[in-house]
């Protein structure tokens, strides 16, 4: 019997207007039932769930005031009630009252950190536990992804690569995932997480969480049907790109030399063409050459 997987949710804050309706509307024409989040707006509200809903069918409003910490701890809980599950959280709406340096005050300070900082962080440990009780009821593969965390990375000139492996930006998303996501997004392994638009950001989250999606129900990682393996990039060094017929390559990257696989002739966006770095070490195409650099002492833990 086949397993039906329900549409993924997501919670966009901010949702009735301005970017936060474009990112809910982008959202729903990629399949995620979006729960639009909205403070005061009510009536741009309920036109951003009608746009939803005709894109993908399924969408509700939820008022809450980012300001206020029992609306904040209480707003996952009834995105949750409503749906059933939470699988992603964007935070888009903020606070951007102006002042300067003659009107600063504690008072203003607080009141855009409250919102700006302190609810994004208690949504993401929410969706924490949601996920985590997800899994105790042997849901063993529920995944979640908070868009701002990817957005706003400590360190906006790390390589997207290794960004994705950081399994507090993107939970699930191993080596496999990352190279196919790269891939698929078309987004260079080297370009700096910085330089990510929120466009870029949701192709990511959007494209990690349909894949992962996919895979849920059979052993065989599959995100290309129509290459053979299944796979676009993982494990093809040397081979032609699908997708451009260019010659997909093979590096190690990052701490740990992790295996990154991609194309550079077509996965070009926000590539900075740096000069790489030391521990890009380029892998000989034989296989042979390829298993003996694996077995280097400094290599064996490295995969």
């Amino acid at each position: 019997m086949q397993v039906t997987t329900p549409a993924p949710v997501v919670l966009v804050t901010g949702a009735a207007k301005r970017l936060g309706r474009e990112i809910a509307l982008a959202l729903a024409a990629g399949g995620w039932r979006v729960a639009v989040h909205y403070r005061s707006s009510e009536q741009d509200a309920i036109n951003t769930v009608a746009a939803c809903a005709g894109k993908q069918g399924d969408s509700a409003l939820f008022d809450a005031d980012l300001g206020n910490e029992t609306d904040v701890n209480g707003l996952l809980l009834r995105v949750v009630t409503r749906f059933g599950q939470v699988d992603a959280v964007v935070n888009s709406a903020s606070a951007f009252e102006q002042d300067d340096a003659a009107s600063f005050c504690f008072a203003t300070l607080e009141k855009h950190l409250r919102s700006n900082t302190g609810a994004p962080i208690l949504l993401a440990q929410a969706l924490h536990a949601h996920l985590a009780s997800r899994n105790a009821k042997g849901e063993n593969l529920a995944r979640g992804a908070v868009v701002n965390l990817l957005l706003g990375y400590p360190d906006p000139s790390a390589r997207l690569a290794e960004v994705l492996l950081d399994q507090r930006v993107m939970c699930g998303v191993g080596n496999v995932y990352r190279c196919e996501v790269l891939w698929a997004t078309e987004l260079s392994p080297y370009a700096p997480v910085g330089a990510l638009s929120e466009h870029d950001a949701i192709r990511v989250v959007n494209t990690a969480a349909r894949m992962l999606r996919s895979n849920l129900h059979h052993a065989k990682r599959i995100t290309e049907p129509s290459v053979k393996g299944g796979l676009a990039v993982y494990g093809r060094n040397v081979q032609r790109c699908s997708r451009c017929a260019d010659t997909i390559k093979c590096r190690r990257m990052g701490e740990h030399l992790r295996l990154l696989y991609w194309c550079p002739g077509c996965q070009t966006h926000l590539d900075p063409k740096p000069e790489r770095s030391s521990d890009d070490t380029p892998m000989d195409p034989h296989p042979a050459a390829q298993r003996w650099i694996a077995d280097l002492p400094w290599n064996r833990d490295a995969g």
